[in-house]
């Protein structure tokens, strides 16, 4: 494919997830990473989203950090989601593409499945520590092969009832620390190399664009509308992902 045409198709997808992120909030993995695998390999598109993720984070992290009062512990959850980050990343350098499609696809639609229950979900305070550790480890997992760490972690703050303040600062806490981490595993298997972190670098750009297109939309739709379009783009994105996967 015409080098001009592959920057332009990466772009876009750093764009796409950009929106997503600005408008509700997560997706950067999510929308990205399908999208940038059509046009690069695999392990290439993990290198370059990782600086763009540890960006966005970082803003989100900022963003809600007013509101630091009324985090629930994450201590638990945070050390399972190294180990199941460090699985994961070792796991993505030995498996077959076909898997991975099969894999992205699949997070992909559960998590639009799951978002419709999400309102309907509660975890009792009693079992918020072990509840909490196995979100933590399968996004983890989910992390260290996709760079999506979001939809457990998502899910479980959901069913905790959070304020939308401390909702907000939570997962900001939780994605920042989820960035480092995929960073440090990175590197440690191989997938970040210098000219990957480079190229990383440079696609910060376009997803900072997106960022502020997606806020913007935000003044002309409610997030509610804009939260059922992602879901909808996604569902597309994990159908098509399982159909690479399974041909």
């Amino acid at each position: 494919m015409d080098v001009v045409i592959t920057a332009a198709a990466i772009a876009a997808a750093f764009f796409l997830g950009g929106v997503a992120k600005g408008g509700i909030g997560f997706g950067v993995p999510l929308v990205s990473l399908p999208l940038l695998a059509v046009v690069i390999d695999v392990r290439t598109a993990l290198a370059l989203l990782t600086f763009p993720i540890v960006f966005s984070n970082g803003w989100q992290a900022w963003q809600g950090g007013a509101a630091r009062a009324g985090r629930p512990r994450l201590r638990g959850l945070l050390v399972t989601m190294t180990l199941g980050c460090a699985l994961g990343a070792t796991a993505i350098v030995r498996l077959d593409e076909r898997f991975f499609f099969l894999a992205l696809g699949l997070i992909v639609l559960g998590f639009v499945v799951t978002s419709t229950l999400m309102p309907a979900l509660r975890v009792p305070p009693r079992y918020r520590g072990p509840v909490g550790a196995l979100a933590g480890f399968v996004a983890g997992v989910m992390g260290g092969l996709s760079t999506a760490f979001g939809p457990p972690v998502v899910m479980y703050l959901f069913a905790l009832h959070l304020r939308h303040e401390v909702f907000v600062a939570t997962i900001g806490a939780i994605y920042s620390y989820a960035s480092l981490l995929l960073v440090a595993s990175y590197v440690a298997v191989g997938i970040l190399t210098w000219p990957l972190a480079g190229l990383s670098l440079a696609c910060i750009p376009p997803l900072a664009a997106g960022m502020a297109c997606g806020a913007w939309l935000t003044r002309l739709a409610s997030q509610a509308t804009l939260r059922r379009v992602v879901l909808i783009f996604l569902l597309l994105i994990g159908l098509n992902m399982l159909r690479r996967g399974l041909t």
